[in-house]
């Protein structure tokens, strides 16, 4: 779970608990701890990175992304396409029809940066593109961007995570 929706749940908890008579919130209600949530079934609302998928990533590139966002502790995400292919359900879309988000990172990959997918990742404090056209809408709200094929990309940039991490 994000700090900021463990504040949030935190919150609503305590309005919540009050006592039979309506009194003030019960003074004996705390957070004892806060669990991580698992960043595969986190709401991407929620999520404060997100590794996201378009048509260039493929079919098979989704599970790519997921190993990805594993060592990240990442959301995954897509593009309408890729919820229109069946590669990814319709509640990890990222864009006008799907959610708006904003992640501290939003990790681009294989997609062309429609308007429809900027209105939900416009927010994103850092947006990183990886696309083989370099005249791709996307690379023009992206704060870095790498011109080259995901496919390709995403494994080298897996084992350099991996790496760095020391798994």
């Amino acid at each position: 779970m994000t700090a900021r929706a463990a504040r949030k749940n935190s919150r609503a908890a305590a309005s919540r608990c009050s006592s039979a008579s309506g009194a003030a919130p019960c003074a004996a209600a705390r957070v004892r701890r806060v669990m991580a949530a698992d960043p595969r079934t986190v709401d991407l609302r929620d999520a404060e990175r997100i590794v996201a998928g378009g048509r260039g990533v493929g079919p098979d590139g989704f599970h790519q992304l997921e190993v990805l966002a594993d060592l990240l502790g990442a959301a995954v995400g897509g593009s309408r396409v890729a919820v229109d292919l069946g590669w990814i359900p319709w509640e990890r879309q990222v864009g006008q029809s799907g959610r708006a988000v904003a992640p501290e990172l939003y990790l681009a990959f294989g997609i062309s940066g429609a308007s429809q997918h900027m209105v939900g990742c416009a927010a994103a404090k850092t947006l990183v593109a990886i696309n083989r056209d370099s005249s791709a809408a996307i690379f023009r709200y992206a704060r870095y961007g790498i011109v080259g094929d995901c496919v390709e990309l995403l494994p080298e940039i897996t084992r350099a995570v991996r790496g760095r991490r020391g798994s």
